[in-house]
């Protein structure tokens, strides 16, 4: 939503922006309540944002244990939600009616408001006006967005986005360095009965502003899927309903491959993913949200860098693997839509050796050259 709507965007800086500052000089600052009895996540972001931005729940349920925890999910995230351990509500909002929204917001006003965006004004002054008796934010520099808080923190563009959101935790009082953890509620058979072992999960398409940038050549991804069959793997390959007209090319260079490769795209809902990934011996997917939930799961992943910076969005965990262009021009984005006028093709740059030794490496083959 945040990335992709253009004409939210257009609102949210040309009427965000005025709005936030005029309730920020109006806002009277109010401090962290001495007893918290509930507490309110907004997790409006997409997928990889909302996997980094709740991995502190834990530590905020060691924190309050009497709290009750309100997590405030975008529609599109809600399914997801479902899977984050120590939330007592979920409540879905509609993040792009920001009446509605606001009025969800005051009907669960909560002693503690936290607010994950990190450039919206739109969640901002939601969250500022929600009625909430303390809210924390992000003063994100350059953004003006932090006037409607009780309390900001500023965001980083220095360290992983990860660390940010753990800072919102401590402004809580809470010390969040867990990584983000998720448990699947089914067998990856049930999601996808054609699979077999092994298999290596792929996963070509980004979303957002300029997805194009973010995605790895289409030939690419055939000669990486042939590579591993000839190696005894399955290859499946994932994405999102709006994926299916460009997902379509790339089982059709492999049909001489017969079962040997799935293409899911579509077919799965965000659980489903999750039992498929979980179960897979590798997952490679370009910088999205599904590389983020891969390392969730804790499985191995190889993460396709190009626009986006790996020190602010890599996967987080110790089965992660980062591919990147050698170039100083790319790894650019800081907040995701950060765009040149002329943008070098920074993913083209990448080639299929390089993925093909990482995702060996993953697999723990013994070869030293990926041909």
């Amino acid at each position: 939503m945040e990335r992709g709507n253009t004409a939210l965007r257009w609102l949210d800086r040309n009427i965000g922006i005025p709005l936030a500052v005029a309730v920020g000089f109006l806002r009277k600052r109010s401090p962290l309540p001495s007893s918290v009895g509930s507490i309110g996540l907004v997790c409006l972001g997409a997928i990889g944002d909302f996997l980094l931005a709740t991995s502190g729940i834990r530590s905020l349920r060691a924190k309050y244990p009497g709290a009750m925890i309100v997590l405030f999910a975008s529609n599109a995230n809600s399914d997801l939600a479902g899977l984050i351990h120590g939330v007592d509500r979920i409540l879905p909002i509609p993040a792009t009616q920001p009446f509605a929204a606001l009025r969800m917001l005051r009907g669960n006003r909560c002693d503690v408001m936290i607010d994950f965006g990190q450039w919206t004004r739109l969640s901002a002054l939601l969250v500022g006006m929600s009625g909430s008796s303390f809210t924390i934010g992000f003063n994100t520099p350059g953004q003006c967005r932090g006037g409607p808080y009780d309390l900001t923190v500023k965001h980083s563009a220095d360290r992983h986005e990860f660390y940010n959101f753990s800072a919102l935790y401590g402004a809580a009082g809470v010390e969040s360095t867990s990584p983000p953890r998720i448990v699947p509620s089914m067998r990856s058979v049930q999601a996808l009965p054609e699979l077999r072992q092994p298999y290596v999960v792929m996963h070509p398409w980004a979303a957002g502003e300029k997805h194009h940038l973010r995605e790895w050549p289409i030939a690419r991804w055939a000669t990486l899927a042939r590579t591993l069959v000839a190696k005894g793997f399955q290859a499946v390959f994932t994405g999102a309903p709006a994926d299916l007209p460009r997902s379509r090319s790339i089982p059709r260079a492999l049909t001489d491959l017969g079962a040997a490769v799935i293409d899911s795209t579509g077919r799965l809902s965000l659980a489903q993913v999750c039992a498929v990934m979980a179960d897979a011996a590798c997952v490679v997917s370009v910088n999205t949200g599904n590389m983020h939930l891969a390392a969730a799961l804790n499985v191995p992943v190889v993460g396709l860098h190009g626009p986006t910076n790996p020190a602010r969005w890599g996967p987080i965990g110790g089965n992660a693997q980062i591919v990147r262009p050698s170039s100083d021009e790319c790894c650019y984005l800081n907040l995701g839509w950060e765009y040149p006028r002329n943008p070098p093709d920074c993913m083209g740059a990448i080639a299929v050796e390089q993925v093909s030794l990482a995702v060996f490496r993953a697999l723990k083959l013994v070869t030293a050259n990926p041909q």
